[in-house]
């Protein structure tokens, strides 16, 4: 991008720190202002070039773009190394690792006809996980698997909470188990589903998103084994005001949180339970359930499974400002609607910044590892740490990129520490052997990709674009 297309993008920074530290207070000032990008610099290239090579494009849910809402691709963890993908039009996939073949697992949309919802891009199927006991048929989470979808408002299952707002709900996030007939030749008992929970949502953006198992804690005695986190949104975009029903700070809310829970039905017939090392237990205010507060949109959760750190990474998509990758801590409050990547914010203006107050570390901020700003990209998109995959300048490095542009980063996964900021670096992508971009290769006339990421059981990450409904492998260039 030129110096003119990057300064057409700037937004401003109020250098005045007069109304610094606002906390939820939405105050205003109107001191000098000055031109002013961000985050200074280009994130440039790494020098490491992949080629990218088709491996799977499952059947069409769409005849226009986009094609089919692949929102990611995962493993069951029980050492078949099968693969499955979503699209959150409702379909549940399992991808031939050999061939890219997908075969049908499970139509969530036809198993909760005249409940599932599919309006916008960030609604239905949102995703899915197996339980670490899939495979075990001893244990109790044997044959079970997770999805969150999105559905009418209803009211919820005989002994499932809802979690409610100070807003009129729209629709629900509902997370449900499902129970597979056999784990041989997958398939799963439409007529299973147990609902486990619904949280209330008042626009259709931000919503629950990604669920995930630690599955770096493989035995029963570790107390991350079978805990199920997933992220939730701060309940949509709004521009004029942040947050508006200051939900992401309220830790008595589920939007703008970080969930962790123990999805199996529990003794006394609860739907779940609560881990008693959550950090919030038995705290005033507070769900017992929240496991982190003050994010934004939390689309992505993944661990690095077979690093030597036990490294959970969240992507948070920016409002106007700062696209974040942060750390998973547990209790660990990401400071939105306060803060926005390692800034502050007027919660009336996006298009402004405060830099941060000499004393804010009172406010007990955690603030991304890596970032970067709207001269970049629109929106991020998480990824995985790459591992055992072919591209050997890769392994080790954490992958994400950018959802609109599709440009793909990386940072060292050694790098990625609590209190400092990485430098974010991009991939060259390549097909036969000449340079391209994800946005051209898809050809979207929107001139959008929808990039997402996905892993397999070795390690090895993939890229999905939502645009032409493919996932693609890298190979060394």
């Amino acid at each position: 991008m030129s110096d003119q297309g990057r300064s057409g993008i700037r937004r401003r920074l109020l250098l005045k720190s007069s109304a610094i530290g606002l906390g939820l207070a939405a105050l205003r000032v109107a001191p000098a202002e000055a031109a002013f990008d961000p985050i200074p610099g280009r994130i440039e290239k790494s020098g490491i070039a992949v080629e990218l090579v088709d491996f799977a494009a499952p059947p069409r849910t769409s005849a226009k773009r986009p094609y089919a809402h692949l929102n990611t691709l995962f493993h069951a963890g029980d050492g078949t190394r099968r693969l499955f993908t979503n699209d959150a039009r409702g379909k549940l996939w399992q991808i031939d690792a050999k061939t890219g073949t997908a075969r049908l697992v499970l139509d969530v949309a036809a198993a909760r006809a005249g409940r599932f919802v599919q309006d916008t891009s960030q609604m239905g199927l949102r995703s899915f996980a197996f339980h670490p006991d899939f495979g075990k048929a001893d244990r109790p989470g044997h044959l079970k698997l997770y999805t969150l979808v999105t559905e009418a408002v209803a009211a919820p299952a005989p002994g499932a909470p809802l979690f409610d707002g100070p807003f009129q709900a729209i629709f629900h996030d509902v997370l449900l188990e499902w129970t597979a007939r056999s784990a041989g030749a997958l398939t799963v008992d439409p007529g299973s589903a147990r609902e486990l929970l619904r949280i209330a949502q008042y626009k259709t953006d931000h919503n629950a998103d990604q669920v995930v198992f630690n599955l770096k804690a493989k035995s029963p005695d570790h107390p991350d084994y079978g805990k199920l986190y997933f992220g939730v949104g701060d309940g949509g975009n709004v521009l004029s005001h942040s947050d508006p029903f200051d939900q992401a700070q309220d830790g008595g809310q589920a939007l703008g949180k970080i969930f962790r829970i123990d999805p199996l039905e529990q003794p006394d017939g609860s739907p779940y339970g609560i881990p008693k090392d959550n950090p919030f237990i038995g705290r005033k205010g507070y769900l017992g359930e929240v496991w982190a507060l003050g994010l934004r949109h939390p689309q992505n959760i993944s661990f690095d499974l077979q690093g030597s750190r036990d490294l959970m990474l969240i992507s948070d998509i920016g409002q106007s400002q700062i696209e974040e990758i942060n750390i998973g801590r547990k209790g660990a409050n990401y400071g939105w609607p306060a803060r926005e990547g390692t800034f502050v914010t007027d919660r009336l203006n996006a298009q402004v910044l405060y830099p941060r107050p000499a004393d804010d570390a009172k406010y007990g901020y955690t603030y991304p590892v890596a970032q970067y700003d709207h001269g970049e990209g629109r929106a991020v998109t998480g990824g995985y740490v790459y591992h055992n995959g072919p591209v050997k300048a890769l392994r080790g490095h954490y992958l994400f990129g950018d959802i609109v542009s599709g440009r793909v980063f990386h940072v060292p996964y050694w790098k990625l520490w609590n209190g400092q900021q990485a430098t974010v670096r991009e991939l060259t992508l390549k097909r036969g052997g000449a340079e391209t971009t994800l946005l051209g290769l898809v050809g979207a006339p929107s001139r959008r990709v929808d990039l997402r990421f996905g892993q397999d059981e070795r390690g090895e990450v993939y890229l999905l674009t939502k645009q032409d409904g493919k996932i693609r492998k890298m190979r060394p260039a």
